[in-house]
């Protein structure tokens, strides 16, 4: 059954993202929309919404960089406690994986950031 504990959250999503920055990431994608420094990540209702796409689970981010540096960011024991506390516990399914090769989308969007003061 789904519970809140079995349940990807937006914040785990942007965990992963900044760590994945965080490790060198170059580029980023989540289900094929293209993470760039405009891009919000929030929850809708049972959906998340990247670049205004909803999205559903499963959710597969893609990160090009220095592998060894996102892969010891990701996989340490100090990074995303709440999320590996949930794969242990609630079966959330939490995999990260190395490729020689891949390819990102290009990012398709207008970068214009609207700050919401009159100017």
């Amino acid at each position: 059954p789904v519970s809140e504990d079995t349940i990807v959250h937006a914040s785990d999503l942007r965990d992963v993202v900044n760590y994945l920055w965080a490790g060198g990431a170059e580029a980023i994608s989540i289900n094929d929309q293209r993470i760039v420094a405009t891009t919000a990540i929030d929850c809708v209702v049972n959906t998340i919404l990247i670049n205004n796409v909803k999205l559903s689970n499963p959710f597969k981010i893609t990160a090009i960089g220095n592998s060894e540096k996102m892969m010891a960011l990701l996989s340490s024991s100090l990074s995303l406690s709440d999320l590996k506390k949930r794969v242990k516990a609630n079966g959330v399914l939490f995999t990260v994986k190395s490729r020689d090769s891949l390819k990102i989308k290009s990012y398709v969007g207008s970068f214009t950031v609207i700050s919401g003061q009159k100017q």
